[in-house]
C-alpha cells in the first residue's frame, strides 16, 4: 500500500492519503495520525466554506498549546476544546 501526503489549498497541515482512495475523494479524507484513520468519517466532510454561527459549534479541535487563544470563544465551557493528540485516550 502506498501513502502520500499533501496540503489542501488554504490548510496549514498535511493530509495523508493511501493509494486505494480515488483522487476525487482526497479533499474529504484525513488521517489524523498513524493510529487513527478518519476516512470512515468522510461522509461528514464538506469541501468549501461552511457558514455557521459560533454558538452552533460544539467542539473546537486545536492543540493544547492553543487553548488559551481559543478559550475566548467559549461561553460556560462551550464549545469544548479538544486536542486530537488525545484520541489515543478515548
Amino acid at each position: 500500500m502506498l501513502k502520500a501526503t499533501f496540503t489542501c489549498s488554504g490548510e496549514r497541515f498535511e493530509r495523508s492519503v493511501f493509494n486505494f482512495i480515488p483522487p476525487q475523494l482526497h479533499p474529504y479524507v484525513n488521517v489524523i495520525n498513524e493510529a487513527f484513520d478518519a476516512t470512515h468519517e468522510r461522509e461528514w466532510r464538506y469541501a468549501g466554506d461552511l457558514d455557521f454561527a459560533y454558538n452552533d459549534a460544539m467542539f473546537v479541535f486545536c492543540p493544547v498549546a492553543e487553548f488559551a487563544e481559543f478559550a475566548g470563544v467559549q461561553t460556560a465551557g462551550t464549545p469544548v476544546l479538544f486536542d486530537l493528540q488525545w484520541l489515543d485516550r478515548i
